[in-house]
C-alpha cells in the first residue's frame, strides 16, 4: 500500500450515482478479460469507457476486470498483465488507456 492510497480520504460507501460514468469499473460488456493483446491493437476491449491502444510492439498483455478488496467503495478494477514482455523497445512503442469525459456525462456537485 503507497503513501498515497493511505492517506487518501476515505468517502462513505456510495449510495448515489457516480461521478465519472463506469468510474467504478463495474461495467464489462465486452468481456471480463481478453489475452493476446499487442501491435495494433486498440478499443474498447473490457472494461467499459476505457479504450486501449498498443502501437508498433511485440509485447504482449492481458486486460481484464478484477474485483478488489482494499479499495474502499470500489469493488472493480481494471488490471493488465504482461504476458510477453518486449525487449527492445523503440521510440514509437506506445500503450495508452484512455478515457474521455464528455460535459453531457457529468454531475454537478457543490461538495468539490
Amino acid at each position: 500500500m503507497t503513501n498515497a492510497v493511505k492517506n487518501r480520504v476515505v468517502l462513505p460507501e456510495r449510495k448515489v450515482t457516480p461521478l465519472v460514468v463506469n468510474g467504478d469499473m463495474n461495467l464489462a460488456q465486452r468481456s471480463a478479460s481478453v489475452t493476446g493483446l499487442g501491435d495494433g491493437d486498440e478499443g474498447y476491449v473490457t472494461v467499459d469507457r476505457f479504450r486501449h491502444t498498443a502501437a508498433a510492439s511485440a509485447g504482449r498483455f492481458t486486460s481484464k476486470q478484477t474485483a478488489v478488496a482494499d479499495l474502499d467503495g470500489f469493488q472493480n478494477c481494471l488490471e493488465l498483465d504482461c504476458t510477453t514482455a518486449d525487449t527492445s523497445i523503440a521510440a514509437t512503442e506506445l500503450l495508452q488507456i484512455g478515457r474521455h469525459f464528455y460535459s453531457c456525462n457529468r454531475i454537478t456537485t457543490n461538495r468539490l
